[in-house]
């Protein structure tokens, strides 16, 4: 049983720990700063980029700590659009692609390299014939990419309408037979800044799926990767937000919000956090120094199935509600280039519940050691993985990942030893 004192006094650290980031943080970082917001972790910029990084042509690019933010994107594309080498090296499918980007970070874009050629023409026609929006002068789709755009000195606000159809073919219970899945999703997303620091992003979106699949008749489930669901045997309803407020402050970036981490080079999916599953409230704080990313996170999960820590009744001995376990996560990643062709990234994560741990706050704490200090309570995880450019177009990853360890029983099959192994590679064929 837990008493209001301790639930209060589980929360309080959190707060001190935002708010003395923030005030130490806003004092302490000069003024001249861009504000940002965060990019979505499906963005066609990630994928651009770490083929841009394959080729050789982007090497700074940090490809195994994701999500990044709209500014940091910006940065690595200026430095392409500035290196008129790199960009005799691209294919003809390449360069729309980077013309593509071009006008997708036009704002961004024309406050590093404002005299660009690229930067100057950059405009995005993303609607076919059928719409005019010569039509709505000045309100709708004005700049050819957002579908409203409101420009101030002191904010800026995009805001896109979302609306998308998918169908996939997946595998039943025998190779013989096949499933086809349908995905409708229709929501909006608006971002962008406030002032010379603060940024925002959200997007939301409601979602149903159906096909030749049956469903269970229940009207509120849990499934992997999306969270609370409403079923009802011929099809699924589920929805899904992801909002952050983001603190852009020199080489520090503060946000808060929910949303995910992929942490790793795995393209079909990664050993420590993944986009596997749903959205997560989360407090997460990077330092980007050029060729070394520091980034720490401690996320608010949701325990399923739900653990009741403390109960309420009637009088009659009905049940009327509970308060619910809670569970926490804390991590850090660093990943780091020292040469062009070599990215190395170290990471470790801790679950845990019942209680809020300051100690597990601390960035630059050794996690595990923290845990052994708390008394081994908790699940504690670590890693390192690698990438490396074999040539330019060819390279390949790996990732060691450690969940319990012995080290004096290493080789000799004990259970307690959890060790997993991903690696892969990455190939560009020389087509135009």
């Amino acid at each position: 049983m837990i008493s209001d004192s301790q639930i209060y006094e589980s929360r309080n650290p959190i707060l001190i720990f935002i708010l003395t980031c923030l005030l130490a943080l806003t004092i302490a970082t000069p003024s001249a700063q861009t504000a940002t917001s965060a990019l979505p972790l499906n963005h066609r910029a990630y994928e651009f980029l770490e083929r841009m990084k394959t080729l050789g042509i982007a090497p700074r690019f940090i490809v195994g700590t994701k999500p990044h933010t709209r500014q940091e994107i910006s940065d690595i594309i200026g430095a392409i659009l500035s290196d008129d080498e790199s960009q005799t090296q691209l294919s003809t499918v390449e360069m729309e692609e980077l013309d593509f980007l071009v006008k997708e970070f036009v704002e961004e874009l024309s406050m590093i390299i404002p005299e660009n050629p690229h930067v100057k023409r950059a405009r995005l026609p993303r609607l076919g014939w059928w719409w005019k929006p010569e039509a709505f002068p000045g309100l709708f789709y004005d700049n050819d990419r957002n579908f409203l755009r409101i420009e101030r000195p002191t904010y800026t606000l995009y805001l896109d309408p979302i609306l998308v159809m998918n169908t996939r073919i997946v595998g039943a219970d025998s190779v013989d037979q096949r499933e086809n899945i349908y995905l409708k999703s229709s929501g909006f997303r608006f971002y962008g800044t406030i002032g010379s620091h603060l940024g925002f992003d959200f997007d939301t979106r409601d979602s149903r799926e159906w096909g030749d699949r049956v469903y269970p008749d229940q009207p509120g489930i849990i499934r992997e990767g999306l969270g609370w669901v409403h079923a009802k045997t011929t099809y699924m309803d589920f929805d899904e937000t992801v909002a952050h407020i983001t603190l852009n402050l020199n080489r520090f970036i503060f946000q808060y919000g929910k949303g995910e981490n992929i942490w790793g080079n795995g393209r079909m999916g990664t050993l420590s956090l993944s986009g596997a599953p749903t959205s997560y409230d989360l407090i997460r704080m990077s330092v980007n120094l050029s060729k070394i990313r520091f980034t720490h996170v401690v996320g608010f999960l949701k325990q399923v199935p739900a653990i009741s820590v403390r109960s309420y009744f009637s009088a009659e001995g009905d049940t009327l509600g509970y308060v619910e376990e809670k569970k926490y996560l804390a991590a850090h990643r660093l990943e780091f280039n020292p040469i062009d062709w070599l990215s190395v990234g170290f990471y470790e994560t801790i679950v845990f519940g019942g209680r809020f741990e300051f100690g597990y706050l601390n960035p630059v704490m050794f996690l595990k050691s923290a845990e052994h200090y708390l008394g081994d309570h908790d699940n504690a995880t670590m890693g390192i993985d690698t990438n490396i450019r074999l040539r330019r177009g060819l390279s390949v990853y790996g990732d060691f990942f450690i969940d319990d360890i012995t080290t004096t029983k290493i080789g000799t099959g004990w259970y307690g030893n959890k060790l997993g192994f991903q690696t892969g590679g990455y190939w560009i064929p020389e087509l135009d």
